[in-house]
């Protein structure tokens, strides 16, 4: 689309903004093409002051268009987030759309409403985008921080993969989905998971002390491979506090002698 036909294009989308023609105005929004920043701009105004109803559809519509938007204008995001949350269970398909588009930063802006409103619809969809491995490290860790608060059901074993995530953000977020919803199936989970205390086992483990997973320390330290496995990382280079926090942990539910193990480093 050359210069001129986007300006008609933009002229006659303006029009249907303000004749509320919401068929129309998705028709010439989908055969728009590159735009200058100026018509950008002019599209998200008369989006960010049109109602509800009208703007939300178009809004998706425009950042499914244009991935990267949300990067580019900052006050577009807390505009969509406003009209998402008050359009309620409406909401979710336009999230889940976002979660679908390959834009990262439209995902990860998805996830983060998504654990914000506790969407219970939202945790097949989220882990059908973690068994994809998504590129983005953000992406990642925000799914497993979605989950976390939405609730993982079935999906304990997926967020507990992330444990050994060659990313560190994405292990401690993966972490501490896991000490949020550390119920007993998710605990059983993760004693299958360490139970050959191989490298693999040792990297969970380790994501697990550095999010100072209280409940599933707690949980796990009569476990002998969880516990020789605790010892392994908390006496190796690196734990720093580490040691010492997991030590008065073990004082303060009195348990002594993991406590003089810890800081003694005996195995």
């Amino acid at each position: 689309m050359d210069p001129l036909e986007s300006r008609q294009a933009l002229e006659e989308f303006l029009r249907n903004v303000q004749e509320r023609d919401l068929v129309k105005a998705r028709y010439v929004l989908r055969h728009i093409g590159e735009m200058e920043t100026g018509a950008q701009k002019r599209i998200l105004f008369e989006l960010s002051r049109s109602d509800l109803h009208f703007a939300l559809p178009l809004l998706t519509q425009t950042l499914l268009h244009w991935p990267g938007l949300l990067s580019l204008y900052p006050t577009l995001k807390d505009t969509y987030r406003d009209k998402l949350l008050q359009a309620g269970s409406l909401a979710f398909s336009h999230l889940f759309d976002a979660l679908q588009s390959g834009d990262s930063e439209l995902q990860a802006f998805a996830l983060e409403l998504f654990g914000e409103t506790g969407e219970d619809r939202a945790k097949e969809p989220i882990r059908r985008l973690l068994a994809c491995h998504p590129h983005k490290a953000r992406v990642r860790a925000a799914a497993y921080e979605a989950l976390g608060r939405i609730g993982l059901d079935k999906g304990g074993l997926v967020v507990a993969r992330g444990l050994t995530d060659p990313v560190r953000e994405v292990r401690l977020a993966a972490a501490g989905a896991l000490e949020k919803q550390a119920g007993p199936s998710v605990i059983t989970g993760l004693q299958n998971m360490i139970a050959d205390e191989d490298e693999e086992a040792e990297q969970a483990v380790r994501a697990l002390l550095e999010a100072r997973s209280a409940r599933v320390f707690w949980a796990l330290l009569d476990d002998p491979s969880f516990w020789a496995l605790c010892l392994r990382v908390l006496n190796g280079p690196g734990a720093g506090g580490l040691k010492g926090w997991y030590a008065e942990l073990c004082r303060e539910r009195g348990r002594q002698e993991a406590a003089e193990a810890l800081v003694g480093g005996e195995l």
